[in-house]
């Protein structure tokens, strides 16, 4: 029975047939065979498939070739050109031929598989990054979408932020809350996106933690949505920000109420003041994982230990002292309490 219009090509031994480094292994295994004695009995491909077959289905010397026997994608994986229901070899022949193999081979084959992986790797992101510039040119435009900066990161985006010192970041960008001085990542994206989208599902989810709504959102001016400004409306949540339509006829407000308001518009600053604290101090702004997966894992910690650090403001301070005496050496040390601090900032 020939194979080649019988097989399906998603089969896992026909996909793995077409990566495994045949031609490299029979360079290593056929240098073990002197030249005076003749050829190998087995060929190259046929050894090293049994192999790997063998590890694959985690069986016996007998029972890899009792499966190679009975499985037609097992004999094609093998290079056979037609099925057989005879053994492709004794079991007791895998003795000899593990003796002809050692670690090196098994090394060398690792390094070409390492070569051509990096190989395809940089092949496609190089031609998709080519197909963007020719699209950039034919359109005479600076902008395409999911435009790749760097080959090593393709997931790399380049972001629009208008700054003065540097018009266009690139990394991930978050978006935060802050509930007591805790802050919790909403939306975690390589690509831009506009934070005013987060806040209904910022709401709930405190909702969700806490048990109820929040009484006061503190926000910029991004989040004040006609949208959001209904949504906030309906649940009863009071938030700062202007009013839309004509500023209404200047109303009289006790010294109290000038206070309250400019010190709930202040407040929500402490979210920028947490990207900084975490910049400054943690490293937030030199993330040094290649991958976008490790990134992810990497900015995550950060948020947590600084999350860690601000639950220590909430141990009493007879448990934080021996706390630190008992996990410090004992030497001079002066101990400040915490001032405490119970504000809400979404």
């Amino acid at each position: 029975m020939p194979f080649e219009a019988k097989l399906d090509e998603n089969n896992r031994w026909v996909v793995l047939s077409k990566i495994v480094p045949w031609e490299e292994f029979a360079r290593l295994y056929y240098k073990n065979f002197k030249s005076n004695r003749g050829a190998p009995t087995k060929d190259a491909r046929l050894v090293l498939g049994v192999i790997i077959i063998k590890h694959i289905m985690k069986t016996d010397d007998r029972g890899v070739i009792e499966m190679i026997q009975e499985n037609p994608y097992m004999q094609y994986f093998l290079g056979l050109e037609a099925f057989t229901y005879e053994q492709v070899m004794t079991p007791s022949l895998l003795v000899s031929i593990r003796k002809r193999i050692d670690l090196d081979v098994f090394e060398s084959l690792t390094d070409d598989l390492i070569r051509k992986g990096l190989k395809l790797k940089y092949f496609f992101v190089i031609q998709h990054l080519l197909e963007q510039q020719e699209s950039m040119y034919k359109k005479k435009s600076h902008q395409v979408e999911d435009r790749i900066v760097s080959i090593h990161q393709p997931h790399v985006r380049p972001i629009v932020r208008g700054k003065a010192k540097a018009k266009t970041e690139f990394g991930a960008k978050i978006n935060i809350s802050l509930l007591d001085g805790y802050a919790r990542v909403d939306h975690f994206d390589w690509d831009a996106f506009n934070e005013g989208q987060d806040l209904q599902a910022q709401v709930e989810r405190f909702r969700k933690l806490t048990g109820k709504y929040p009484e006061l959102v503190q926000m910029d001016k991004i989040y004040l949505t006609r949208e959001n400004r209904r949504f906030l409306k309906e649940k009863r949540i009071r938030y700062t920000g202007e009013p839309l339509g004509r500023k209404p006829v200047k109303e009289i407000k006790s010294r109290y109420q000038k206070r309250k308001e400019r010190r709930e518009a202040a407040e929500r600053n402490q979210v920028e003041g947490k990207f900084g604290q975490g910049k400054r101090g943690y490293g937030l702004n030199d993330i040094r994982a290649r991958l976008a997966t490790t990134s992810n894992s990497w900015i995550g910690a950060i948020i947590f230990v600084m999350n860690l650090i601000r639950h220590i403001r909430d141990i009493p301070l007879p448990n934080f002292i021996s706390l630190l005496l008992n996990m410090m050496k004992p030497r001079n040390i002066n101990i400040y309490p915490f001032r405490p601090q119970m504000k809400l900032c979404a």
